[in-house]
């Protein structure tokens, strides 16, 4: 069994090694194998890439954010912005059935609503819109 400290390097060394995320901006703890991952990154795809690769280390038993989103001035997106946006990947994705899922979007939090035949289909349409 790992130590919090083996745990603590091995997080910090993956995160260093994905390319998606800016492992400065990400700060690590560990506690009895729990990570807690905080910091501010530039967007949700960043955050949640962040927390596949602590997932993806041996020994973990769970992973907690602090995380912030923080795009950085002159980038930031109205709700409106949000919702055309999740529109257009919902529409280009295959695996979703056409206007079977919409976006709401509520100050940046976006939800989806709507009904699939398939498991695969609501996993799909989280996809689209994730990034």
């Amino acid at each position: 069994m790992k130590s919090d400290v083996q745990i603590k390097s091995d997080v910090e060394e993956e995160l260093a090694w994905d390319p998606e995320v800016e492992e400065a901006r990400v700060g690590v703890s560990v506690r009895d194998g729990v990570v807690e991952l905080g910091g501010t990154l530039g967007s949700h795809a960043e955050k949640l890439a962040a927390e596949r690769a602590a997932l993806r280390v041996s020994g973990v038993q769970g992973v907690t954010t602090t995380l912030r989103v923080d795009p950085g001035p002159g980038v930031a997106r109205s709700d409106a912005d949000i919702v055309q946006a999740c529109q257009h990947a919902l529409a280009w994705n295959a695996r979703v059935p056409d206007e079977a899922v919409i976006g709401r979007v509520e100050a940046g939090h976006v939800t989806l609503v709507g009904e699939v035949d398939w498991g695969y289909q609501s996993k799909a349409a989280e996809a689209a819109v994730g990034n």
